[in-house]
C-alpha cells in the first residue's frame, strides 16, 4: 500500500522497515529472473487451462509491440490496444502484439494478492498531495476510484462462464480502526476529500462507534468508513487476467494474411519464455529493438516493460528507485457464529450486498485486509505488516525479496494469518469451525483444513510511493533507439505498491494511449499524457532527484492490499 502520509509517523510506519525493504541506499541492484519454483496461490487452482503454459505454435518474429509480462499491468496493455474500452476514440493504430512470460501466465503479483480493487480514497488523496501538486493528487484519486467499474466493464466483454468465473463484482466496504487518533485523522482526511472532491468525497461515509461495531461485528472498533459498492470492488485476478488473455489469443490470432492483420491487429502469448536481452538495432534497421529469447528472436519497434519488480533487469538505474518486498497472503474458512455472504449487518442503503464484503483493519502499526468470498463462504485474508520488527531473511540477503517460494515463507506470519482472525470479532462470537466447504479432493491443491491455502508473492515497492508509468527515457534502458525513432520506444508500467488492483488497469489504458500517439523522439512526454491520466507517474529525473532528497520511505505506511 501506498505511505500514510496523512496520519501520524509514530502510527504508521516502523523505522527499521526502510532498511529492511531498501537495503543500501542508491544501489542499483538487478533482480535478475523469477524464481522457477513459486508458491501456489488459492487463487491460481486450478491454472487455465488455455492460457496458463500457452506457447505459439510458430515463434513470432516480428511484432509492432512486444510486452514482457503477462499480469493485469501487461494484459491492460494489450487490451487496450486491440479491444479499447468503449469510450476512448480509437485511431487506427491496431498492432501486432507479442507477450512474453519467463513462468506460467499471471504467476506473479496479480496472481497472488489480496483480491480488492478498493481504494482508500482519503488516504490516498491525503498522501499523493504529499509527494505531488494537488491538480495531480485529483487525477490519481479519480483513476483509483473509477477502477471497480472500469475492471466490471471490461470483464463484461467476456463469455458469460468466464466472466462468472472472473467474479469482478462491487462489494461492501469497510475502513476499520482501533484507536481514536487514527480514526480522527482518517475522518479530517475524509472532510477534505469532501470538499476538494466532491464526486469521490461522496462515495464515503464516517461511522461513529456504535454504529462501526453494528455494521462490522467487531466489538473493539472505535470507528470505520464507509465506501459505496461503485467505488468498491473485488476481482479473481488470476481468472480475470487469464480469460482476457484468452479472449486476445481468440479475438485476434495471428494470421499471414496480411491485410487482415493491420486491419484488426494479432496477439500472441509464449509463457516460460524469459526475455533474455533487448537490444537496440542499427540505424537503417526496418525495426529498432529485438528482444532475445532461449526460442527466438522478436523484432519490434516497442517494447513494453511490464514485469512488475523485475523491470529494473532490463533498465539500468531504475533499481536505485524500484524495489521489491516479500508479503504473505491466505484463503481460510471463517468461523460458524459468522455471516454468510449476503447477510452482514447493512450500511448502504439498507442492504448487504450478496457480491461479499471487503474490510481494511488497522491495528497493530498496519493494516489487514479481508475480502469474503462469495462462492464458498471463504476469507482472503492478508497482512501481519505489524510484524516489520521480526527481522526476514530479506534483510541480508536482497536477492531474497524476489524469491516468491518457501524459502522466504515466514512461520511467523503463516501464524499470524492463521490466528488473528477469531481477535477482531471475539472467540466466542467467532464461532466453531466450518466444515461445510466443497470436497476438492486429495491433490486438487486445496488443502483440507480452515486453512485452505497460504502463498507469498513480490510487490514492486517505489521510494515515492507512486507508479511508474509511461516512457522509458535512454538514459534508463541505455539503449538509443537509431532505427526508427518515429515508429516507436520503450515503455514502462511498474512500481504500484501493493495497490496493483486500484492502479493497473487504467494505467494500461494510459500507457496504449501514448503508444498509440507516439510521435518521435521528440514527443515530450506530457504531450503524450492525456488530461485524465496523471503525469506524476512519469519516471523523469526530477522525479528521482525528488524522491531522493525526501524520504518518503520513511514514512511508509505498513499497509499492504493487494501486492
Amino acid at each position: 500500500m501506498r505511505p500514510h502520509q496523512g496520519l501520524p509517523l509514530a502510527i504508521t510506519a516502523s523505522a527499521g522497515l526502510t532498511a529492511k525493504v531498501w537495503g543500501q541506499a542508491g544501489v542499483d541492484f538487478d533482480p535478475g529472473y523469477p524464481v522457477q519454483d513459486p508458491t501456489v496461490s488459492y487463487w491460481q487452482i486450478p491454472t487455465h487451462p488455455d492460457v496458463a503454459d500457452g506457447q505459439s505454435t510458430t515463434f513470432p518474429q516480428t511484432a509492432d509491440v512486444v510486452i514482457i509480462g503477462s499480469g493485469m499491468s501487461g494484459t491492460s496493455v494489450a487490451w487496450h490496444l486491440l479491444v479499447g474500452d468503449g469510450h476512448t476514440a480509437q485511431t487506427p493504430f491496431k498492432p501486432r502484439i507479442a507477450m512474453l512470460e519467463a513462468r506460467q501466465a499471471c504467476s506473479g503479483a496479480t496472481g497472488r494478492n489480496g483480491g480488492h480493487i478498493r481504494p482508500s480514497s482519503w488516504e490516498e488523496y491525503a498522501t499523493a498531495k504529499r509527494v505531488t501538486t494537488k491538480d495531480e493528487a485529483i487525477k490519481i484519486t479519480r483513476l483509483r476510484a473509477n477502477h471497480t467499474q472500469a475492471i466490471i466493464a471490461a470483464a463484461a466483454k467476456l463469455s458469460p462462464e468466464a466472466r462468472r468465473w472472473s467474479s469482478a463484482r462491487s462489494v461492501d466496504s469497510l475502513d476499520v480502526f482501533f484507536d481514536e487518533v487514527t480514526f480522527r485523522h482518517a475522518v479530517n482526511a475524509t472532510e477534505a476529500l469532501k470538499a476538494e472532491i466532491p464526486d469521490v468525497g461522496e462515495q464515503w461515509s464516517v461511522l461513529e462507534h456504535d454504529e462501526a461495531v453494528r455494521v462490522s461485528l467487531i466489538p473493539t472498533a472505535v470507528g470505520a468508513l464507509a465506501g459505496t459498492p461503485k467505488l468498491a470492488g473485488a476481482v479473481w485476478g488470476y481468472r480475470f487476467v487469464t480469460s482476457s488473455l484468452k479472449y486476445l489469443l481468440d479475438g485476434f490470432p495471428v494470421s499471414t494474411d496480411v491485410v487482415e492483420i493491420s486491419r484488426r491487429g494479432s496477439f500472441s502469448l509464449d509463457t516460460n519464455t524469459p526475455a533474455r536481452q533487448v537490444r537496440a538495432l542499427p540505424a537503417g534497421s526496418e525495426y529498432n529493438f529485438e528482444v532475445v529469447t532461449d526460442r527466438g528472436v522478436i523484432r519490434t519497434n516497442h517494447v513494453v516493460h511490464a514485469s512488475n519488480a523485475w523491470v529494473p533487469h532490463f533498465t539500468v538505474g531504475t533499481g536505485r528507485f524500484i524495489d521489491a518486498m516479500i508479503l504473505h497472503m491466505s484463503a481460510q474458512l471463517g468461523g460458524t457464529g459468522l455471516p454468510n455472504v449476503g447477510e452482514w449487518p447493512p450500511h448502504y442503503q439498507n442492504t448487504s450486498l450478496p457480491t461479499g464484503r471487503a474490510w481494511s483493519l488497522f491495528r497493530n502499526l498496519g493494516l489487514d485486509y479481508v475480502v469474503h468470498q462469495p462462492e464458498n463462504n471463504e476469507f482472503m485474508f492478508g497482512g501481519g505488516a505489524g510484524l516489520a520488527s521480526v527481522a526476514p531473511p530479506t534483510a541480508t540477503d536482497p536477492a531474497l525479496r524476489y524469491a516468491d517460494n518457501v524459502t522466504t515463507m515466514s512461520p511467523i506470519y503463516e501464524a499470524y494469518l492463521g490466528g488473528v482472525l477469531p481477535t477482531y470479532f471475539g472467540y466466542e462470537a467467532y464461532g466453531a469451525e466450518r466444515t461445510d466447504y466443497p470436497d476438492n479432493g486429495t491433490g486438487s491443491g486445496i488443502w483440507p483444513g480452515r486453512m485452505k491455502r497460504v502463498w507469498n508473492g513480490v510487490e514492486a515497492l517505489t521510494r515515492d510511493a507512486l507508479p511508474v508509468v509511461g516512457p522509458l527515457d535512454e538514459r534508463f534502458s541505455n539503449r538509443t533507439v537509431l532505427a526508427n525513432p518515429g515508429k516507436g520506444r520503450e515503455w514502462v508500467t511498474t512500481g504500484f505498491n501493493g495497490e496493483g488492483m486500484a492502479y493497473t488497469w487504467l494505467s494500461g489504458k494510459g500507457l496504449s494511449e501514448m503508444i498509440r500517439n507516439h510521435g518521435g523522439r521528440d514527443n515530450s512526454s506530457s504531450d503524450a499524457v492525456f488530461e485524465w491520466f496523471p503525469r506524476a507517474f512519469l519516471l523523469t529525473e526530477e522525479r528521482l532527484k525528488r524522491a531522493a532528497g525526501v524520504a518518503v520511505r520513511d514514512v511508509q505506511g505498513l499497509r499492504r492490499r493487494s501486492h
